[in-house]
């Protein structure tokens, strides 16, 4: 939660420079190459944080062996997507963007043995100086910086906070033993991956159809307000987390009662987030906002405070599957509505698109709550 949290902040800031003091393009333009290392990063990891940690769970005593396992395990996708960036690219600009993946590759592999020794300090510490890091490298780009000069400053940054977790965890997993990747990881971590990486799709369908079909501003300007959406929605989730435990024990009853509770906290906690969100865009970065795009980004949030406590009363009845095909449906619709509504109203129409395929998704939850016939 910690990283979830400290990462969009810096990144808010990060846009805030680069559209101030260079331009809204340049960000749009990392934006697309930021995106899509994610995407490859999240390919790579396949599924090795929750897989790992319920492994180090059952057998704590075997925590390095398991990691440096998980670790070798994996190498053959990063060759592979990294191969295919090389091939893509076939210039320097594909080689950075390799040892971008590589280094996130490195960084990622902590992830389950941070949040299994609950060690979040060091991943602050680490995200912080590698902020830190950027802003210096800036400076030195500042009288002119190109997509090449941007994307090597955010990979040394990113190589920066990799080495300094690497140096913390160094007396406790490495060096790494060599040995053969063992190819039955794939499976045996498949359900963990598929999960994991529905949810990013779902969660950012929106952001790779605009960095596919749209010019570098929209780009640059539909990332930044969506992002402090994702803050409001998140701040608002926050004053549900403490009663997740009690979900687990409630009825179909009280589920739908606890719904509409969180949906009335959401809104208004949302109401006065988004009217600062408005002139922070408007006087910060000088955006010009219709009155339609907030309101559509603020109803393309609600969908998430409805639907908490049903989707974690559908994983205490081991309906995750459905859960995960819901998830399909929401990014094909988001992509279906984006195509239909993007040609006329531009950014407007991805937002929109956004809320419509949110909301989509909140009948087929309550069909297959339906179904549980336990009282329990």
């Amino acid at each position: 939660m910690l990283r979830q949290t400290v990462v969009p902040i810096i990144g808010l800031l990060l846009s805030w420079v680069i559209t101030k003091k260079f331009s809204l393009g340049l960000w749009g333009e990392a934006i697309q190459i930021t995106l899509w290392v994610s995407i490859i990063t999240h390919l790579s990891s396949w599924g090795n944080a929750e897989y790992l940690l319920k492994k180090i769970s059952i057998e704590p005593g075997k925590l390095k062996s398991f990691w440096q396992s998980c670790f070798i395990d994996r190498l053959p996708i990063l060759f592979l997507t990294s191969f295919g960036i090389l091939l893509y690219f076939r210039n320097i600009t594909g080689v950075i963007i390799t040892l971008w993946c590589v280094i996130e590759y490195i960084y990622e592999s902590y992830e389950p043995i941070i949040n299994f020794q609950k060690k979040f300090r060091i991943t602050l510490i680490a995200e912080i100086i590698g902020a830190i890091l950027l802003f210096p490298l800036l400076f030195l780009f500042r009288i002119h910086i190109d997509i090449f000069s941007m994307i090597t400053i955010l990979m040394l940054a990113d190589l920066c906070k990799t080495i300094l977790v690497t140096l913390y965890f160094k007396k406790e997993l490495l060096p790494i033993k060599i040995q053969t990747p063992d190819l039955g990881y794939y499976t045996k971590a498949l359900s963990f991956f598929v999960l994991g990486f529905v949810g990013l799709l779902y969660a950012r369908a929106d952001l790779i159809y605009v960095t596919t079909y749209m010019n570098h501003s929209d780009i640059a300007f539909y990332q930044i307000t969506t992002t402090f959406f994702s803050f409001a929605k998140s701040a608002s989730s926050m004053l549900i987390l403490p009663f997740v435990p009690v979900i687990y024990r409630l009825n179909k009853k009280m589920v739908h009662k606890l719904s509409f509770q969180f949906t009335a906290m959401g809104i208004l906690l949302s109401i006065f987030l988004f009217i600062v969100i408005y002139f922070i865009l408007t006087i910060g970065y000088k955006f010009e906002i219709a009155l339609q795009f907030m309101l559509a980004g603020f109803f393309s949030i609600l969908p998430a405070f409805y639907s908490y406590a049903i989707v974690i009363f559908l994983f205490k009845h081991h309906k995750q599957n459905k859960v995960v095909i819901y998830g399909v449906v929401g990014i094909l619709l988001t992509l279906l509505f984006n195509a239909l509504l993007v040609p006329s109203f531009g950014t407007l129409g991805t937002i929109i698109a956004s809320a419509l395929a949110q909301w989509a998704i909140v009948p087929l939850y309550l069909y297959e709550l339906s179904k549980i016939k336990t009282t329990s």
